[in-house]
């Protein structure tokens, strides 16, 4: 191997050192409590993926699941749901840890390729060594990018915004994905250490091609968990309104002055009012997202606008909390 072909080779080598140790980084540190707002660096996807549909070829190799065997893995995952979230945290870490100690040991490698012209013994090893060190951080970025859907599948399973039929759906998606970055990694692993740069070159497309998939997918997982929550958030605004009008008739029942609480109760019935609008408008945001007329970051604005109103009826509930509680005490003495 000539050194532009190591030149080529390092360069082509800084998309696995740079970009895989993100995978996922939308993940959080909890089940569902931490922010999935999609705010995270890896918010670039803008459609849906079409998953159902994709099957590429993987280095000649392919695994061969019929729609059964499918959905038998994805009820089996429902099953275990509640159960795997911390395992599949635990290995991911790990993977990531030996992920960032390869790197570390790749950039060393490619450094002294850059700096051995000659064709002694020890500068033919240095490149051998670089080969081999190219094909083992393509696989350690498979498994760590496996690792982070398995974390994406625990977080499905354990969701209690979506519903069953979406949570199988879901993981039928994540199943192909695993399925064909498994058969990338193991096409990988099973290259011989001697392999030319272009077959090195090519497996590094291969991988950023099936991250590129992924990272869609996982965006808009996290998307759909996002929505879900905000959807369940919003739909207890009824049931506020409901019960501050339950206090304000027991309070005027007792004669007591209720006209600071019914215009707090006022100002947040048009607050929740103006909130199912800016609803209804992100509703049909996400339809668009799922049939890809609309990027995933425009959807995110409309979120922010929701997570804006529900910041002012989360005020206004506080001031009525807040006036109801200094009413009745008032009321008592």
């Amino acid at each position: 191997m000539d050194m532009k072909k190591i030149m080529v080779l390092c360069v082509l080598m800084v998309f696995i050192v740079s970009v895989v140790p993100v995978a996922f980084a939308e993940n959080g540190d909890a089940r569902g409590r931490t922010n999935m707002d999609g705010t995270t660096d890896a918010d670039d996807v803008e459609s849906d993926t079409g998953t159902e549909d994709a099957s590429p070829e993987l280095f000649g190799q392919a695994i061969v699941t019929t729609t059964k065997q499918k959905m038998e893995k994805v009820r089996e995952r429902l099953q275990s749901a509640n159960k795997g979230y911390m395992a599949a945290k635990e290995k991911y870490e790990d993977a990531k840890k030996i992920f960032g100690e390869r790197k570390e040991e790749l950039v060393q490698i490619r450094e002294r390729a850059r700096v051995c012209l000659d064709d002694t013994d020890e500068c033919k090893n240095v490149k051998r060594n670089l080969k081999v060190g190219v094909k083992n951080h393509l696989a350690n970025a498979g498994d760590l990018i496996l690792r982070s859907l398995d974390k994406l599948v625990e977080r499905v399973s354990d969701s209690t915004q979506l519903s069953d039929e979406e949570k199988e759906s879901t993981l039928e998606k994540i199943t192909l994905l695993e399925e064909e970055l498994t058969a990338l990694t193991h096409d990988i692993e099973s290259m011989a250490d001697d392999a030319s740069a272009e077959e090195l070159r090519d497996a590094i497309t291969k991988m950023k091609l099936s991250w590129q998939e992924i990272r869609k997918e996982q965006r808009m997982v996290i998307a759909a968990l996002s929505k879900s929550k905000l959807d369940n958030l919003i739909e207890k605004h009824g049931e506020y309104g409901n019960g501050m009008e339950m206090r304000i008739a027991d309070l005027k029942e007792q004669g007591v002055d209720t006209s600071n609480l019914e215009k707090i109760h006022s100002d947040f019935k048009e607050r929740v009012s103006l909130l199912e609008k800016d609803q209804v408008r992100a509703q049909e945001m996400w339809v668009n997202v799922k049939t890809g007329k609309e990027s995933v970051d425009e959807w995110k604005r409309t979120q922010d606008i929701l997570k804006e109103d529900l910041k002012n009826t989360r005020e206004l509930l506080r001031a009525f909390i807040e006036e109801f509680t200094a009413v009745r005490t008032t009321a008592e003495e």
